[in-house]
């Protein structure tokens, strides 16, 4: 049922457990800067540290995906406008 009195609003609702998800993704991105930056002190001669490729890329595709749910969840906002009597 369409509510009537409902006008669009600028932005999006985002439930709570979209909020968690998207929350634990800032950690996993952080610690994955932190794994980068955080090189042993036999590579920092060389700056370069190890890690694989393909371990990489699946660590990318994961954040892609369950970026990707969250948005799915996100709903436009909509402002309620009491009607006139």
């Amino acid at each position: 049922m369409e509510d009537n009195n409902a006008e669009p609003a600028h932005g999006y609702l985002l439930p709570e457990d979209g909020f968690r998800e998207l929350s634990s993704i800032s950690v996993h991105l952080r610690l994955m800067a932190e794994i980068t930056y955080g090189m042993t002190p036999e590579s920092e001669n060389d700056g370069r540290i190890s890690i694989r490729q393909e371990l990489m890329g699946w660590f990318f595709e994961q954040i892609g995906m369950q970026i990707s749910d969250v948005l799915g969840t996100a709903k436009p906002a909509v402002k309620y406008v009491p009607p006139l009597h």
